[in-house]
């Protein structure tokens, strides 16, 4: 059966009234979930901005501060300094090591292949 362009019209309008709610329920759900996955993508990638945040905000408010107890407020509510231990430094230099060994043996692997399908193709000739 076919249908006027009105009718398909009227359909639509009251089937949007009767799931106004879901869809509203819906979005929000997804542009929430879109927006935690955009953050925490962003966040991965540049940790940086966090450490500036937090210097920048602090610093206004150990400047801002008029007493010497406020001060000292500020300074003790600072997060401790996450430096990485020789240990950390160490295994992530074996790791980097690892790794550069391992795209050394495929570059040379592919480059020995390279060279014996030349020297069939030249033996063929």
């Amino acid at each position: 059966q076919k249908i006027g362009r009105q009718e398909a019209l009227e359909r639509f309008h009251r089937w949007r009234k009767q799931h106004t709610f879901f869809l509203i329920g819906m979005g929000s759900l997804l542009g929430a979930g879109l927006m935690s996955i955009v953050t925490y993508v962003f966040i991965e990638k540049n940790p940086h901005l966090i450490e500036r945040f937090i210097v920048d905000k602090t610093t206004r408010a150990f400047v801002g501060a008029l007493s010497f107890e406020n001060r000292k407020k500020v300074y003790f509510s600072l997060p401790e300094p996450n430096f990485p231990t020789l240990e950390n430094l160490f295994y992530k230099a074996i790791e980097e090591a690892q790794e550069q060994h391992k795209r050394q043996q495929a570059k040379d692997a592919a480059i020995e292949h390279r060279l014996e399908e030349q020297g069939e193709t030249a033996d063929g000739q």
